[in-house]
């Protein structure tokens, strides 16, 4: 038994946008794109009859590969009679649909899909079982095994693959893994979020944040990472967002000075209200812009991040009112 880690996420992450639509890989759609495909090999058992060259687990990794081998390098890992492999996805997850649809997907090489037992996991310990894959089915509908344990809307970032009867002969006997991929990558809120983005070109997206500051609150990171998600998506890659940053209050003559270095909103003159809260609602916008480009790999250039300070409250008639302290998303498409 051997334990590996293989990533290839910077390689996916710089794939992303060469699809100019919905990925489609041997007639399954994929609305996540390329990072819908397994990242890394967590742990496998060659069994026995799975001989060199088709005993290198690395094969499973990202988009199939095809039939054919290359240098000795061949497209799929055989595993042999009662081997397993165990993957994980790293940018992206698996979750159910909400419907009777394929989730999952197996791609084996060969016209006839081996027996192989399929189970899932959250956290690579924990594992349901959610069926097999066999004769001229590889794909699998999550939802159905509710009684197994899957819960709606969990990410599960493990797959584990069993070769149950040890077909074929050597030197690729059992089950030839050639890639897994996960059909529906993003939770129902997500979906939604989604959706309502490019119906409406624009959410109202509100991040709470202490008043007068513009660092993120653990609540805050918590609800970012559901926009995350949306606005990295595959479905709006192509699109561009400008985020904009608000604060509650009214303006007066009373100066804001934050002159202490070891705040992190240093300043070396003091403000006016209206000038606090342009600097104020820009960090706001910034440090959502940090967030997503740190966290969900957003370009730079995809994210325009500005403040207005006081000048458009969601409640003018409650200046002060917390939900004027806001961030929202606009998306341009281009």
């Amino acid at each position: 038994m051997k334990k590996i880690t293989t990533s290839i996420l910077p390689i996916l992450l710089m794939s992303l946008n060469i699809y100019a639509n919905p990925l489609s890989v041997q007639g399954v759609s994929f609305p996540q794109g390329p990072i819908s495909f397994a990242d890394e090999v967590v742990e496998y058992k060659v069994g026995k009859g799975s001989k060199a060259p088709f005993d290198k687990p690395n094969a499973v990794i990202a988009l199939p590969n095809g039939n054919v081998c290359k240098a000795n390098k061949c497209p799929s890992f055989s595993l042999g009679k009662n081997g397993f492999i165990t993957i994980k996805f790293n940018d992206n997850y698996l979750t159910t649909s909400g419907d009777s649809s394929d989730d999952l997907w197996i791609f084996e090489v060969g016209e006839v899909v081996e027996s192989t037992a399929v189970e899932i996991s959250k956290n690579g310990k924990d594992w349901i079982s959610v069926g097999k894959v066999e004769g001229a089915t590889s794909g699998i509908d999550i939802d159905a095994y509710k009684a197994n344990g899957i819960i709606d809307d969990t990410k599960y970032y493990y797959v584990k693959l069993t070769d149950l009867k040890g077909e074929s002969s050597p030197p690729y006997q059992g089950a030839d893994i050639d890639a897994v991929a996960a059909i529906s990558a993003a939770t129902s809120q997500v979906r939604k979020l989604i959706k309502e983005i490019e119906e409406n070109k624009f959410v109202d997206f509100d991040v709470r944040f202490e008043g007068n500051h513009w660092r993120l609150t653990k609540t805050a990171m918590k609800e970012l990472d559901n926009l995350g998600e949306a606005v990295s998506s595959y479905a709006l890659r192509q699109g561009k967002f400008e985020l904009v940053g608000h604060i509650a209050g009214v303006n007066d003559e009373k100066s804001r000075c934050y002159q202490d270095k070891n705040d992190y909103r240093y300043s070396e003159k003091c403000h006016t209200y209206m000038e606090w809260g342009k600097v104020l609602s820009e960090g706001r916008a910034n440090s959502v812009r940090k967030y997503l480009e740190e966290n969900y790999a957003m370009s730079s250039t995809r994210l325009k991040a500005s403040g207005v300070g006081n000048s458009d409250h969601k409640y003018p008639n409650d200046p002060w009112n917390a939900g004027n302290r806001r961030v929202e998303v606009k998306y341009i498409k281009q």
